[in-house]
């Protein structure tokens, strides 16, 4: 598997934990420090429950806000650069779903990867999603 397919691979599984809710798998797929930058503001987190305590906060107020904690993406739509040899930016689009679970729109994503040990890991995420005020 390439490199990029390998970030990619990481990104799908963050997806993945965020969708089922396992929030402990996050860790396995985030660097020690996780800066979160959405369009009210930044944080960075560190250690595993800060960063399940966060990802919990954001689920939470998706369905405070009456969206679906679902999400939809597309792994063969994610744009993949190398920034150099061991740090990647890959770009998505992802779709957010009602409490009844139609679709209510997409939003953008880009986060930044960093190889360490051999494996690749979320180091930054960033969103345009309205709906993630939890991040300030």
């Amino acid at each position: 598997m390439s490199d990029s397919e390998s970030a990619k691979a990481v990104l799908c599984e963050y997806y993945d934990a965020l969708l089922k809710e396992d929030f402990d798998k996050l860790s396995s797929v985030c660097d020690d420090s996780l800066t979160v930058i959405s369009l009210y503001g930044s944080t960075t987190v560190s250690g595993e429950s800060n960063l399940i305590e966060m990802y919990k906060g954001i689920m939470d107020n998706f369905e405070a806000q009456g969206m679906s904690r679902r999400i939809g993406y597309d792994k063969n739509e994610f744009k993949t650069t190398d920034i150099q040899v061991n740090v990647k930016q890959i770009q998505t689009v992802l779709t957010k779903f009602n409490s009844d679970n139609t679709e209510a729109g997409t939003w953008n994503c880009t986060y930044i990867l960093v190889k360490k040990d051999e494996k690749w890991l979320i180091s930054l995420a960033t969103s345009d999603n309205e709906q993630s005020t939890t991040i300030r």
